[in-house]
């Protein structure tokens, strides 16, 4: 009875952590997708409301940066650079730009935000708008180096265009930190959703 008891025992055990199993792949893989459809109604919001141009001038303002800063603050450093990988590809592919500089610049986000969020600063709201600010900074220059790069490649005068740029980057920097704090919600219900939840019945298999 006892070899009996135990093997029914260790074979419930099985099927309980294959279960478990499953449900972890389908929490995250659920996880995931809605990380990447929020990516992609970001985009959308981008390319409509804000007319988004690429990467060739500055948007007015860029939230994707400070989406790829949340799911990397959680996800880590890894998970975060391949998020920045694919967003940054969703991006160029949907403002034209056919030097696909985002990739890379993405993935720099991810990468970085998952470091710091894994090995020294905890994880929460004030921790995600220092995060987002210094991305959205940081990306703002970026767009800025870039468009003057572009002026400069094209033969337009740099102090002609000078102007124009740093004021527009300016004027989009509030705008898209404001704005990118509010991602912090969403972030927070995928977060809730796909959370790991006991189940009930092993309370009572266990007491059984």
């Amino acid at each position: 009875m006892a070899r009996i008891y135990g093997a029914r025992t260790a074979s419930r055990a099985y099927r309980d952590h294959a279960r478990q199993r499953r449900r972890a792949i389908l929490r995250g893989g659920l996880k995931w997708a809605l990380y990447a459809a929020a990516a992609c109604l970001l985009c959308v919001i981008e390319g409509t409301s804000f007319a988004y141009r690429g990467a060739s001038v500055t948007a007015s303002p860029c939230l994707l940066p400070a989406w790829v800063c949340a799911v990397a603050m959680y996800e880590g450093y890894i998970g975060g650079a391949w998020f920045g990988i694919g967003v940054g590809l969703l991006s160029s592919a949907a403002g034209g730009d056919p030097v696909y500089v985002l990739p890379p610049v993405f993935m720099a986000y991810g990468l970085a935000v998952g470091l710091l969020g894994t090995r020294f600063l905890k994880k929460g709201f004030f921790i995600y708008a220092g995060y987002e600010t210094a991305v959205c900074a940081v990306h703002g220059l970026l767009l800025l180096a870039i468009a003057l790069i572009c002026a400069m490649a094209s033969g337009t005068p740099v102090s002609a265009v000078w102007p124009l740029l740093w004021d527009g980057a300016i004027s989009d920097f509030v705008p898209s930190v404001l704005l990118s704090l509010l991602l912090y919600l969403p972030l927070s219900v995928i977060r809730r959703i796909t959370a790991e939840r006991n189940d009930p019945t092993d309370s009572i298999r266990l007491r059984a």
